[in-house]
């Protein structure tokens, strides 16, 4: 009885053991996060990226992230402005998490930062929403209006995939810019053929949206492609950033979009997706990217101007004085008197030259920040540097490229787009071997 009780128990260790193994495998190493962790994968403009992730207790980590939890960092932080000078607290803080673990009660005196001015824009009516920005630029008799370019994104294969299959994504963005212009504006009744000084011509104002150069992308259970000694699986990422310009990159989920992974409405809901079942769920994802706004005010102004020294006479003070002529004291008035002398005569000084006329240009710009702007709607506002202040606006003007097996869009057997606003739809299919979903009937 002893010997078939051993024999059990080490049978049971070794299933327990191979059950391990089995699920070693099917999960992959890195495929699977820390609870509460949030990664975020940047593809920069030279092929390199760098991974940030935060939360959780462990795990996390692999290659390329731009910091790691434990850096300490110190420095002053501003605590309090008191006008004519500021006052800072020394503080040691976490450079990857933020975190605080020391900050020093003493206040330190000193010069507070420059304020930031922002710039002046001619808009007296500006307007700004899903489909663009308008400015009436009221002083200057003249309007304009841009509207938001297409972000592409260009996918294989869409609109459906397979679990743990190479799946490529890249991003293409382009500015965009809109104009008005009014011919002649006088003041003073003056025409293009007899202009009056003062009057204007050409008055041009221009609205430009520039991209800051990255595609913002956020679809459920996403995960970056890998392969190691033969087996494919996904190190899990909540957000990619795409840098434009680059060769497309490889993702791939580890789950189908199952409801109880995070699938969302049926494909038959969703105008457009004919491609894939009704009863097909997909995961309900994101993609936009953020622009900068620039004015610019350009014009041409009739001036009258100097071509020479002077082009009106002019009477020159001097002092009464004596000099030889000719053999004989004459009076003269001398104009060169001592600095701060008071002069009893003057001299007449005629005008070198005639005024003359021509138009002059000119151009003045800036950028329009989201601070600016009242009532700029949440969507649109971006904060890329996370201070907690918009710093650019968010373009959601989004279309999606199904590319063919060369990185190619349009062709005749592949080529189809969508554009839903921003929103991404994904349908990501069972691999052979992976039916249902662990624990859901």
């Amino acid at each position: 009885m002893k010997w078939k009780f051993l024999t059990k128990v080490v049978a049971q260790l070794a299933t327990i053991v191979l059950l391990l193994a089995l699920l070693f495998v099917f999960i992959a190493p890195g495929a699977a996060f820390a609870d509460g962790e949030s990664c975020t994968i940047e593809y920069n403009e030279d092929g390199s990226f760098v991974k940030i992730c935060t939360g959780g207790e462990e795990g996390g980590g692999g290659g390329g992230e731009s910091c790691t939890p434990g850096t300490v960092n110190m420095q002053w932080v501003l605590a309090e402005n008191r006008g004519d000078f500021c006052l800072y607290n020394w503080t040691i803080f976490d450079q990857c998490t933020g975190e605080i673990f020391y900050k020093d009660p003493h206040l330190v005196p000193g010069p507070c930062p420059a304020a930031v001015v922002p710039p002046e824009n001619p808009c007296t009516t500006f307007e700004i929403g899903p489909g663009g920005v308008y400015c009436n630029a009221s002083k200057w008799l003249v309007q304009a209006q841009v509207s938001f370019p297409e972000v592409y994104l260009d996918v294989r294969p869409y609109p459906a995939s397979l679990v743990r299959w190479p799946t490529a994504m890249r991003t293409q963005l382009q500015p965009n810019s809109g104009s008005g212009t009014l011919a002649y504006y006088s003041p003073s009744g003056g025409s293009s053929s007899s202009p009056h000084v003062g009057d204007l011509a050409n008055i041009t104002l221009t609205l430009s949206l520039q991209p800051v150069g990255k595609t913002h992308i956020q679809i459920p259970q996403i995960g970056v492609y890998e392969t190691s000694g033969g087996s494919a699986y996904c190190i899990s990422v909540n957000r990619i950033i795409l840098a434009q310009g680059i060769p497309p990159k490889k993702f791939c989920w580890e789950v189908p979009s199952h409801p109880a992974a995070g699938g969302g409405p049926l494909a038959g809901t969703i105008s457009g997706l004919d491609e894939l079942p009704a009863d097909m769920p997909v995961f309900a994802g994101f993609a936009h990217a953020p622009y900068h706004l620039f004015w610019n005010l350009s014009y041409q102004k009739y001036v009258r101007y100097c071509p020479c020294g002077s082009c009106e006479s002019s009477d020159v003070p001097g002092i009464n004085s004596w000099r030889l002529e000719g053999g004989k004291w004459e009076p003269f008035c001398d104009t060169n008197i001592p600095s701060g002398a008071t002069g009893n005569c003057s001299v007449s000084v005629p005008a070198e030259c005639n005024y003359d006329y021509k138009w002059e240009s000119h151009s003045q710009g800036g950028e329009i920040l989201p601070s600016q702007v009242q009532g700029l709607p949440p969507s649109l506002a971006a904060d890329l540097d996370g201070n907690g202040t918009p710093d650019a606006y968010w373009n959601n003007n989004l279309t999606i490229r199904r590319m063919d097996d060369y990185d190619r869009v349009g062709t005749s057997a592949w080529g189809r787009s969508w554009n839903w606003g921003g929103t991404i739809y994904w349908g990501v299919r069972e691999g052979q071997g992976q039916i249902g979903w662990p624990g859901v009937p």
